[in-house]
């Protein structure tokens, strides 16, 4: 599992640049395409296995000033479709996890900022668990994910975000 995130650009679309857009689509869903594609070339030569992509609950929804990540979000739930249903038969199976928000250095960074504390604080209770997530919550659902228990399971996009998507 790996996911090289960028924080949100917190700008309007007609006020994005290009460059700004290209490098979150870059970051946020290549890296992806890059790592699926030689995972699955890993695992035709020696007999399938299980991938996890790591995308957003931002990936199933969208929230303003957040277009560049809300697509590519959108993509990597989209590229991990379309990698199980070719490689499934091949006995490859390629989920996502959606986490939430979830207690990292950059979230711990951005909720001691006094600009969006207060962000923060709205988006908390929007969790109907009442919570941010924990680093570890996640690695959970994952190796859950790539175990033999789940081996049903393929083209999933899992929430683990505290309710966020359930209101």
């Amino acid at each position: 599992m790996l996911h090289a995130g960028l924080e949100q650009c917190a700008r309007p679309l007609h006020q994005l640049t290009t460059e700004q857009w290209e490098r979150a689509l870059r970051v946020d869903l290549t890296s992806v395409f890059w790592c699926l594609k030689y995972q699955v070339l890993a695992m035709m030569n020696s007999g399938g296995g299980a991938i996890v992509n790591t995308a957003s609950s931002l990936g199933q929804v969208a929230i303003q000033n957040a277009s560049e990540y809300i697509a590519a979000e959108h993509g990597v739930i989209g590229l991990t479709r379309a990698a199980a249903a070719e490689y499934g038969a091949r006995g490859i199976r390629v989920n996502a996890i959606l986490p939430g928000i979830i207690r990292t250095p950059m979230i711990a960074r951005l909720t001691e900022d006094a600009r969006f504390s207060a962000f923060f604080e709205r988006l908390k209770d929007r969790h109907p668990i009442g919570r941010f997530g924990e680093p570890s919550e996640i690695g959970e659902a994952v190796k859950w994910m790539l175990s033999d228990a789940a081996s049903f399971l393929n083209g999933a996009a899992m929430a683990v975000d505290g309710g966020y998507l359930a209101i």
